[in-house]
């Protein structure tokens, strides 16, 4: 009867007028492959239509059920991406009881593979993830690719949600409850062989091996049926549990607490949830289940963090477009300057591969660098040290990162104008310099770009990517695949100074000195920036960025908007006392280990009490980051005013991989549309 149904259905095959996602084929007379391949996509994602097609198959399949079914993936790289995003951000409005109804709707189609007679098999290759996971949950048997490309896990947490399809059931049935809520509550993607060993996955293969093996296991399962006890054991409560389930509880909650990468709301009703019905049928788990996801769905941080996720899903398409032969197969890097920036950019250049050449005037400095980036086996690149600018006469792209004075950068452009050949292209980390300042020094300014790392480098994602009015297409895609090859994120922005992120920070830094003089300690006006969800307050983010680079910003800034910028005494201060932030371990902070907190510096309120006057009508400390935030906002509504960015994404973007802003808020721009 089911190999008549595939035949009269061979049309959703063959039609091309007709596009189905799920394909049936007989690969041995009593073994069934379902094949998903959702047309015109790079991942099978469970979208409503997907999910009418597979209960739609799965009903067939009940009716003249093979004595095995395999779950296979046609896609080079996703097994099942998941849930539909796109309609989860539409719906964050839906009542608990339409959020309980549609984790109800997905476990019931999902769940008639559980109800099938046939030994069900999902034969992974490539990322199963979210609903992918569960998705292959309720077959009897999983094995999984070798292949690097195969990660499985249940990362909803990191969207602000939790697993509602019975990730948060069956998986601690299937492995126990330490491991199960380790990974809910986590995010964490396994490679196969860890989901092997946790008993995720039964078997681990080649990608070429999966039906073969897969087989093997259903004709293994048919002589000694014990998918029949597992799927009622899978059916009762967890038999794995931890000795001490409240002392386990308290622990987790503990790191989740105390961690930065996942907002502890959803990770929280998580835990709760999958303790508390650990001694319940999987039936009364997966309402609970239910229920919890109705408490995350829709809220503030699932909305944030939703927007956050297309935020970076709309980065990944910033890429450079070359033209056909046109790219240049760039090998070589020069880096003129080997401080805190340079130095950064450095290590990410080697960890591309990159043969990079460092000139710096202080050549003991670079000496070090050179000593510390050439242990054995430390970089896939080359570092080479220049005892004179000429040596860089062979980079193909040089850039510069020196100090932030535009006298400075120009003279060195002109220098290095007459040694790059007319095919090397040139960058400058300006912060807020705008390159049309700099790109007269240069006889070929088509071939420079700005490229303003934000600071410190290696955490922070961003690069702004400074595009002046000569710079041409070519200059431009050579400056994003060399972003993208050190797995950096780029925006585009215009050439006006200080590009966005300094823009933003710019009134928050000039407050926050401002504050300082009216008699606030740094503490008292870096914690409710904290407290927002900020990695740093302002005042430790001047000491990560650089006392002296601020300042010298703050110059460039004056020059271009004097209403915006306070001449302050209180930066030179600390310069001319050495105090330049964390690379010198003291600045508004001290910091004994350089890697180390921020520790409060009693010697630093005998510098300020010079300058200090106290106001009567100083800042109440409640108000301190709505207006510091709302200064934030105005600036990014100049911005695009200015037209220094197009999209408000792109500063919602920029706020949290150049400024810390909080991810969870979804970026400057939408929380203060949406969440504020």
């Amino acid at each position: 009867m089911l190999r008549a149904w595939v035949a009269a259905h061979s049309f959703l095959v063959m039609d091309s007028t007709f596009l189905s996602s799920i394909k049936l084929d007989y690969i041995r007379h009593d073994i069934c492959r379902l094949t998903m391949d959702v047309p015109g996509k790079s991942a099978n994602v469970l979208t409503d239509e997907f999910f009418a097609e597979l209960d739609a198959t799965l009903e067939s399949l009940a009716a003249d059920p093979p004595a095995g079914l395999i779950l296979i993936s046609a896609k080079p790289s996703i097994y099942v991406a998941g849930a539909d995003l796109v309609k989860i951000s539409r719906t964050l409005d839906w009542s608990d009881q339409q959020i309980i109804h549609f984790c109800e709707e997905g476990r019931r189609i999902m769940g008639r593979i559980n109800q099938l007679t046939s030994v069900s098999v999902a034969a992974i290759h490539g990322a199963c993830v979210g609903g992918g996971l569960e998705l292959t949950l309720w077959c009897d048997i999983r094995i999984a690719s070798d292949h690097p490309r195969t990660l499985l896990g249940l990362p909803e947490v990191k969207l602000g949600l939790v697993p509602g399809w019975a990730g948060t059931v069956r998986l601690p049935r299937l492995i126990g409850l330490e491991p199960a809520v380790e990974l809910v509550t986590t995010g964490k993607l396994l490679d196969s062989s860890r989901a092997q060993e946790l008993g995720i996955v039964s078997d681990v293969v080649p990608q070429d091996r999966l039906i073969e093996r897969s087989i093997e296991l259903i004709d293994e399962q048919l002589e000694s049926p014990n998918y029949w006890s597992q799927r009622e054991r899978l059916a009762g409560p967890v038999t794995k549990l931890p000795d001490d389930i409240t002392a386990f509880q308290a622990k987790v909650q503990a790191d989740i607490d105390c961690g930065r990468e996942v907002h502890p709301q959803a990770p929280t009703i998580a835990l709760e949830h999958m303790v508390r019905t650990a001694s319940l049928s999987a039936v009364q788990a997966c309402a609970s289940e239910a229920v919890a996801m109705s408490q995350v769905y829709g809220s503030n941080e699932n909305a944030g963090l939703l927007h956050y996720f297309f935020l970076d899903e709309r980065a990944k398409k910033t890429r450079p477009q070359f033209k056909n032969g046109e790219r240049p197969d760039i090998q070589s890097i020069g880096i003129v300057g080997a401080g805190w920036i340079g130095s950064q950019i450095i290590r990410l250049s080697l960890a591309a591969g990159f043969q990079v050449t460092v000139y710096d005037a202080d050549q003991k400095k670079q000496e070090r660098l050179v000593h510390e980036f050439s242990q054995p086996g430390m970089t896939k690149g080359t570092l080479l040290g220049a005892s004179e600018l000429a040596q860089l006469s062979e980079c193909q792209l040089v850039i510069e990162s020196v100090v932030e004075k535009p006298a400075i950068k120009r003279q060195l452009f002109e220098s290095l104008n007459s040694i790059v050949s007319e095919q090397a292209f040139l960058a400058t980390n300006t912060s807020t310099i705008p390159v049309s300042e700099i790109a007269p020094s240069v006889s070929r300014p088509q071939r420079m770009i700005g490229l303003h790392f934000c600071c410190p480098v290696e955490p922070l994602k961003l690069v702004e990517v400074v595009r002046a009015e000569q710079t041409s297409e070519l200059t431009l895609n050579v400056a994003l695949d060399f972003i993208k090859r050190i797995r950096k994120t780029p925006v585009i922005v215009g050439d006006r100074a200080g590009f966005v992120v300094n823009r933003l920070l710019c009134p928050v830094s000039d407050q926050s000195i401002q504050w300082l003089q009216q008699g606030l300690t740094p503490a008292e006006i870096d914690a409710p920036f904290r407290d927002f969800g900020f990695a740093v307050g302002p005042l430790e983010m001047i000491d990560v960025i650089g006392v002296d680079t601020i300042m010298y910003a703050g110059e460039t800034l004056l020059r271009y908007f004097p209403n915006d910028v306070s001449v302050t005494p209180i930066l030179p201060a600390l310069v001319r006392r050495g105090r330049l932030g964390r690379k010198s371990q003291k600045g508004f902070y001290q910091y004994p280990d350089p890697a180390g907190p921020a520790v409060e510096d009693p010697q630093l309120t005998e510098i300020l009490q010079k300058y200090q006057t106290t106001a009567a009508d100083g800042p109440d400390p409640g108000q301190l980051v709505e207006r510091l935030l709302q200064s934030m906002v105005e600036q990014g509504e100049r911005l695009l005013e200015e037209g220094v960015v197009k999209d408000s994404r792109d500063i919602d973007l920029c706020s949290i991989l150049g400024t810390t802003f909080p991810v969870v808020r979804g970026g400057l721009m939408y929380w203060a549309e949406h969440l504020r």
